[in-house]
């Protein structure tokens, strides 16, 4: 049994072929390092220049951190750019919903206040 009453964001995905709901954790940024070596910078950074690569690496341990046992050959050989960008770009769209979201409340609070 947990001690955490919290539940964590998520997010949806195909990319195994079967549509799946992957929790947004900080297990994927130590499996980054303890795996890869690499820090969320350094990952970051990496990714800019060789989105391919580096996704490839972050699909991984996305995966890894939500129980599903794979590796970097067999998400390679069955994922393209455009899968390793929209699961990277749904990962980040979902982890930063809850800021964009009050965000928008407040700024719509602000609006309803000034009328």
């Amino acid at each position: 049994m947990s001690v955490f009453a919290k539940s964590l964001r998520t997010f949806e995905s195909n990319i195994t072929g079967e549509t799946k709901d992957y929790k947004i954790n900080n297990a994927v940024w130590l499996l980054l390092k303890s795996k890869y070596k690499l820090t969320q910078t350094q990952w970051a950074l990496g990714y800019e220049k060789e989105e391919v690569l580096y996704g490839v690496k972050f699909v991984v341990c996305v995966l890894k951190a939500n129980g599903v046992e794979t590796t970097e050959k067999e998400v390679s050989e069955n994922t393209d750019a455009v899968d390793i960008m929209n699961f990277t770009v749904a990962y980040q769209t979902a982890m930063m919903s809850d800021e964009n979201d009050s965000d928008d409340n407040e700024e719509q609070e602000e609006d309803e206040e000034g009328k």
